[in-house]
């Protein structure tokens, strides 16, 4: 006996008439017949019997009415429960970023969630790329927002959305006669110090292959995860600091150029979930969010 099963029981029961009820649920009445006799066969009693013309309940049919008609009420509501879920926008999510998108954009669209959706509780940590990757693997972030960078790319247990795609520019002192140059390649750096992300951090990975690839080793002066403490240090002369464009914008800096590569030096961001894992209502809605909203970065 299954739902299927009580739900022909009621449907009989109700209607009285094996043909009316094959009617209501667009059955044939041969199928309800042998549903029935299933049914009685299981229990080992008789639920329905003959009066004329017309079927009656027995006792036992009618206790089962009494005990079926609040399991089918209950069954046939449970869309409605999980759209009241979705509703009523409850849940938590835990949000893994780099502190450079962190920073320029999520304290933006997390403000702007939270508003929307108050009962939803957010957990930010931020971290390096990689441990963001590692994080979201690991189950222990539901989002990671992070650099796009090979290794990203390439993991087959992601699911990635890419974000948007910027510059890389260098700093560099005004005093510096490499100040005065429009564009620059990797090249040109050969004989500058580099004030240097802490490990971790994929851009650090890209300035090294792009180092090597213009012939060189970069000659490493401080390393720092505090991207506006390297471009101080930069700012005081001391050293030059490759960074994307869009974090200039939160930084008042002075006696320094912002100079753009030739060829040039993508900074492309992405959004990542753990490939296969299921996605309750809360995350869903602050994926959306996210990718509705950085369509309009430019």
């Amino acid at each position: 006996m299954d739902i299927r099963s009580l739900i022909q029981f009621l449907q009989i029961a109700k209607d009285g008439s094996y043909t009316k009820a094959a009617a209501s649920l667009y059955l044939v009445q041969p199928t309800l017949s042998k549903t029935i006799q299933n049914m009685e066969q299981e229990l080992g009693v008789r639920l329905f019997q003959k009066d004329g013309q017309k079927i009656e309940l027995t006792e036992y049919g009618k206790r089962l009415v009494e005990i079926a008609t609040p399991i089918i009420n209950q069954f046939q509501q449970i869309p409605t429960w999980l759209h009241d879920i979705e509703d009523l926008a409850s849940g938590s999510l835990s949000i893994g970023s780099t502190p450079i998108l962190a920073g320029l954009y999520l304290v933006t669209y997390i403000t702007e969630f939270c508003r929307l959706y108050p009962r939803i509780e957010l957990k930010l940590v931020e971290r390096g790329t990689y441990e963001i990757k590692d994080a979201v693997l690991r189950s222990e972030c539901d989002i990671g927002f992070c650099m796009l960078c090979p290794e990203v790319r390439n993991c087959s247990m992601l699911d990635v959305i890419s974000l948007f795609r910027k510059e890389v520019v260098v700093m560099i002192h005004k005093d510096n006669p490499l100040g005065e140059m429009k564009s620059i390649s990797m090249r040109d750096l050969r004989h500058e110090k580099f004030n240097f992300y802490a490990s971790g951090h994929a851009i650090k990975d890209e300035i090294y292959l792009r180092c090597t690839e213009a012939g060189f080793s970069p000659n490493i002066n401080f390393v720092s995860g505090n991207a506006a403490f390297l471009i101080r240090l930069s700012e005081m002369g001391n050293g030059i600091t490759i960074l994307p464009k869009p974090f200039l914008t939160q930084y008042d800096y002075q006696n320094l150029s912002a100079i753009p590569f030739e060829p040039t030096f993508p900074w492309e961001c992405c959004l990542i979930t753990k490939k296969g894992r299921y996605q309750p209502f809360a995350i869903r809605q602050f994926i959306d969010h996210i990718v509705k909203g950085f369509k309009t970065v430019h």
